[in-house]
This record gives C-alpha cells, sequence and structure tokens, in this order.
C-alpha cells in the first residue's frame, strides 16, 4: 500500500481543506435507509474508514443510491420516489468527491484532496430515477414514470465539467412517448443513445413488457441518427433489454432470451458511423440471460451474471467485446454454487472479479486468461441470504454492509485477509467508493500469475465422500475442502486444484487433490509435489505417495468440479484409496480431516517459527 508521508490523516481529522498525496484510494460514500444524508469517509492511511462529514442532500427521504461518475470526480445520488406520488418526488443529485490531480506541483506530489461538497446550486426532479450511465464525463438517468399513472419516462444528461454553474449542467433532456424501464448513453458531446418502448407498451396494454426491445441514437436536437430498433435483426435490435456496459466508444446491451444475445455497438467517432453485431448466448442455454453488466476502465473485459431465473441456476460470464464477434461459448462461463447476491471489478487494477454470495462468502476470481478461483472468504458467519446485506468494492478491499455494521475486508494479502468492523450507527441504504482519477490509483493487491501455474506432475486420492458427484452437497463439500487446504498450506486457492469422480465398482465418489508450482508472487516457496507430501504426511489421506494417473484412470469414472490441468506427467507411484462405507463413517471422516488440517496448520506454524 503506497501513501506518501505527506498525506496526514490527524490533518483531515483537523479540518485541513488541502492535502496532497502522490496516490489515493478515493473516499468511501454511505447512504442513510431513513433519512436523506449521505455519510462520506477517509479510506486513506487509515486502518478502519473515519467520517469526514455528512452531506444532507436535496432529494426526498431515502432510501438513496448511489453511482460514480467516468471520471470518479463525482457521486450521483438517485431517490427514486414513492409509489403513492407515482414517483414524482423523485430526484437527482451530485456530490463532489474532493479529490483531483493538481494543477501544479505540491512537494513533488499529484493528487490533492478536500472535504467532499453538494453541488447545491442544480439537481433533477423526475419519476422514478433508475438507471445511470456515465461516460464521456456526462452523466445520464432515464426516469422510467409510472405506467400506472400515466406518467412518461424522460432522459437527462449533465455534464459534471460544468458542476457549479447551475443550469447549464444540464446539457440534454427529453420527456419520451410513453413510460417504460428504459435507459439512455451519453455517446460524446452531440449524441445520446436511448431505449424505445414496445408499440404495445405505448399503447398502454397493460401485459405488455416493461423492457423495451431497442434504441435510437439521437442528436442533442432529435435527429435520428442510427436505429437499433429492427426486431427481426438481432444485431439491431435488443428484446428485452436490461443491464449497459460501455469500454470507450463500444457500448454494450444485455437482451432477453428470445433475442438470444448480447448488443455490441461500436461508435466510429471520426466518420460518425455506427455499427452492430449481436453475440449469441451459448448452445444449450435457452433459458438463460444476462441482465447486470459491469467493466472497468483498465479492462478490456466485460463481466456479467448469466442466469436461469426460473429453475436458479446461476453462472458469471467474461467477454471482450472489442474482440468477439459471434458466439459466446460455454468456456466462458463461470458456475456459481448459487445466484450471487452481486458482483463487480475490484477497483484498483481491473484484473479481479469480487462476488459477494448469499453464503456470506466473498470469492475472489481471476478472468484472464480463465477464469479461477483464488480466495473464497467468509465474511460473515451462518447467513442463508442476500437480504440485509450489500458490497461496495475498493481498491484492495471490499466494504461489505450488514445490518449498522460496516465490513472491512482487505484484499492485499489473498491468501490471508484480514477483517476489520465498525459501527456505523445508521442503517446504509447504498455504498461506492470514488474519487481515484485514472493514473493515480494505489498499489493493487498482489495475486498469483494464473498464466504461468502448471500443475506439478501427479495426483492424490483423498478418502471417498457419499455424496453424488456432481449434486449440490458434493459441490459445496469440495469447495470447503478445497478452501482448507489452501489456508492449511499458507498458499493461493489458484495453486489447490480439486476433481471427484466416479469409482466403477461401488459408484462411490473419490475427491482428488493436485498441487501446482509456485510463481514469483507465492509467499510459500514449496513445490506442487512437497505440498502434497505434507498432506500425505498429515493424515488427511490414505495415500502413502503421489500418483501419476489421471483421476479418470485410476476411478474408472467421469471427471468434474474445478478445471483439471493437462500437459504430461510422469510416473511417480501409486496410491491407497480407502472407503467409506456409511454417513456416520462420511461425518467421522470430516470431523478427522479438520483435525488433521489443524495439525498440518500447527506443524507448518512450527517449521517456519
Amino acid at each position: 500500500m503506497k501513501l506518501t508521508k505527506a498525506f496526514n490523516i490527524l490533518a483531515v481529522l483537523a479540518g485541513v481543506n488541502t492535502i496532497a498525496a502522490d496516490c489515493t484510494h478515493g473516499r468511501l460514500f454511505v447512504s442513510d435507509m431513513d433519512s436523506a444524508n449521505v455519510y462520506t469517509y477517509e479510506i486513506d492511511g487509515t486502518s478502519n474508514p473515519v467520517l469526514l462529514n455528512t452531506l444532507p442532500t436535496v432529494t426526498g427521504m431515502g432510501p438513496q443510491f448511489l453511482y460514480t461518475s467516468s471520471t470518479e470526480g463525482a457521486v450521483t445520488v438517485v431517490y427514486r420516489g414513492l409509489e403513492e406520488t407515482a414517483y414524482q418526488d423523485g430526484a437527482i443529485s451530485f456530490i463532489r468527491v474532493g479529490v483531483t490531480p493538481s494543477s501544479h506541483e505540491v512537494a513533488g506530489f499529484s493528487v490533492e484532496k478536500e472535504d467532499p461538497s453538494l453541488v447545491d446550486d442544480f439537481f433533477v426532479s423526475c419519476a422514478r430515477p433508475i438507471h445511470h450511465v456515465a461516460h464521456d464525463q456526462k452523466i445520464a438517468i432515464f426516469c422510467d414514470g409510472s405506467f400506472e399513472d400515466s406518467v412518461n419516462s424522460t432522459v437527462w444528461v449533465v455534464d459534471e465539467r460544468f458542476f457549479g454553474q447551475g443550469n447549464k449542467t444540464l446539457v440534454f433532456s427529453k420527456t419520451l412517448e410513453g413510460s417504460h424501464h428504459g435507459v439512455a448513453v451519453p455517446v460524446d458531446e452531440d449524441h445520446i443513445l436511448v431505449s424505445v418502448p414496445t408499440p404495445e407498451r405505448v399503447a398502454n396494454d397493460p401485459n405488455a413488457s416493461a423492457l423495451p426491445d431497442g434504441f435510437h441514437v439521437y442528436d442533442y436536437d432529435m435527429n435520428l441518427l442510427h436505429g437499433l430498433n429492427e426486431e427481426e435483426d438481432p444485431s439491431r435490435s435488443c428484446a428485452g433489454f436490461h443491464g449497459s456496459g460501455v469500454i470507450d466508444n463500444t457500448f454494450v446491451f444485455a437482451c432477453d432470451q428470445d433475442h438470444g444475445g448480447i448488443l455490441v455497438v461500436d461508435y466510429g467517432q471520426a466518420g460518425v458511423t455506427y455499427t452492430s453485431r449481436a453475440l449469441s448466448y451459448p448452445d444449450g442455454f435457452d433459458a438463460h440471460r444476462t441482465g447486470t453488466l459491469t467493466e472497468h476502465r483498465d479492462s478490456n473485459a466485460i463481466v456479467g451474471n448469466f442466469a436461469d431465473r426460473a429453475t436458479g441456476d446461476s453462472k458469471l460470464v467474461s467477454f471482450v467485446p472489442k474482440q468477439q464477434s459471434d458466439e459466446i461459448t460455454e468456456g466462458q462461463l463461470l458456475p456459481l454454487e448459487s445466484g450471487q447476491c452481486s458482483f463487480s471489478f475490484e477497483q484498483s487494477g481491473g484484473n479481479l472479479i469480487l462476488a459477494w454470495m448469499p453464503t456470506g462468502n466473498l470469492q475472489v476470481y481471476a478472468i484472464e486468461p480463465e477464469w479461477m478461483l483464488l480466495a473464497d472468504i467468509q465474511v460473515i458467519d451462518d447467513m442463508s441470504s442476500c437480504d440485509g446485506t450489500s458490497m461496495a468494492p475498493g481498491q484492495g478491499h471490499a466494504y461489505i454492509m450488514q445490518g449498522t455494521s460496516l465490513i472491512d475486508v482487505d484484499l492485499h494479502d489473498l491468501t490471508s485477509p484480514e477483517i476489520s468492523s465498525i459501527d456505523l450507527g445508521f442503517m446504509p441504504a447504498s455504498a461506492v467508493v470514488a474519487g481515484v482519477p485514472a493514473g493515480y490509483a494505489c498499489e493493487a493487491p498482489s495475486f498469483p500469475e494464473t498464466s504461468s501455474t502448471s500443475a506439478v506432475d501427479g495426483w492424490i486420492s483423498i478418502e471417498q465422500v457419499l455424496a453424488p458427484a456432481g449434486s449440490t452437497e458434493s459441490t459445496e463439500f469440495l469447495r470447503s475442502f478445497r478452501n482448507d487446504i489452501a489456508r492449511s498450506l499458507g498458499v493461493g486457492l489458484n495453486r489447490v486444484f480439486v476433481e471427484e469422480t466416479v469409482k466403477e465398482s461401488d459408484s462411490s465418489t473419490v475427491v482428488h487433490v493436485k498441487m501446482s508450482d509456485p510463481t514469483e508472487h507465492d509467499a510459500n516457496p514449496a513445490t506442487g509435489k512437497q505440498l502434497l507430501d505434507q498432506l500425505i504426511a498429515s493424515g488427511m489421506s490414505s495415500a502413502t505417495s503421489v500418483s501419476s494417473q489421471a483421476p479418470s484412470q485410476a476411478t474408472g469414472g467421469n471427471g468434474g468440479g474445478d478445471s483439471w490441468p493437462t500437459g504430461a506427467t510422469v510416473g511417480i507411484v501409486l496410491v491407497a484409496i480407502v472407503a467409506i462405507a456409511s454417513i456416520v463413517a462420511a461425518v467421522l471422516f470430516k470431523k478427522r480431516e479438520k483435525k488433521a488440517l489443524f495439525d498440518l496448520e500447527k506443524a507448518n506454524k512450527g517449521q517456519s517459527a
């Protein structure tokens, strides 16, 4: 974590207006569920977030939703309004984050910080503002209106460069025909992409979908520049749109299963041309769709959810829209144990995805060159639902809210993340980290390079489990088992490979473990074989040595679970496998496994002392 000595948190607390630093983690903003207050916190140079100030916004009484601008210089505060007022009390206000690149050198440092402040000379009133898109130093808000009360949708575009100049901040606004749950995207200085409601919705058909089927691109005088609403052409439409992303001048829109994919729109700025194409969903997933997309300014990848809501089957999908032109493949999907509460990029480098799970686990994934679980962190015990919790991603941190508690998960060491918490004193509605100008992020978390990791030539077989291979119980066992091994050996999850196979003789399930050799980033320099030998010596496996055979060869079964590394293997020796005959035996095995892991952990600590 890189912070200049010139940065002094005590000076902040003393009310000094401007402080210089050579990098920043930004500020944390948290809105109150029960009031119009937004609380701002300093997260630089302090072990826990420290309250800077409280800003009473000009919107209604909470809850309020917070979003960042494309420059990270502003936070948008969105109050959606109340149903009993047809949402017409909805409002949007803006906060200056107070972190800017310096216009001059201050003792060699280049980031200046002052207290966050409310833009008090401008706000927007509209019915039910929901979708927020930031691009090209502009912020577009789509206000759905109210179908039941015949309140039309509206679009508003503000330019954050004009904050403090009153109504000059508003550069575009338009009342649309009818109402729908749509989106507006500020393309450049004079272009706006707006969703188009279905004809049935405009005709007030009570059975019509609230979701649009396509888009139009206009200039600010509402001249039509490009149409993307041709229902029969998937490359120029987006049935059931919900969820958007943007990378430079490439715009991405998630469509439903009837459309069958994702619409990508490229804007050729110089020639004022628009081209579009459809990326179809993988075959065999006819009931799945993407409905949420996220991006990071330092990544070319877009990440989205991919789910069948009827069955609860949930996955994440990663793709690079500028490089992909046809079908998203099944290999780009990440299966999840359950639907995630939320997911987002870790904010410092655009290399990691954070998934907040209903089990109270924060899962950390690398997305390049392929999906790989790096850490599975138990943050909240005995949690079974997303209700009452939320996550705000930061730089090397994830901020989890539960009740009035703010839990800070420090991710700088993924093998041993640190967790701390403070009591906010109020019930949070939304939170966001903002205020990191491009090029001024502090040092990103270090994690093993997934592209250079290769598995050692060998595997060991752990005692059998009774749950059928591929079942929910088996998947949960493998996840927990892999996590325990990584923690006990003091290595990242990316070095532990686990697979299950079915034994032909009695149809029982056998668990196999393989380890990878270390990379230059690993704190534990032991080779993969040395780690396997430690597992054998710990007594948690009936194996007496490492085998050269692949699991499918050893058991005659079908592989499953985590990806199995490929590559030539050399003969070492064979493995002994002991069967478990009953549920009682399985429970006893689990207890013994835990004890063996505990003993192994103690032994490792003793060796390093």
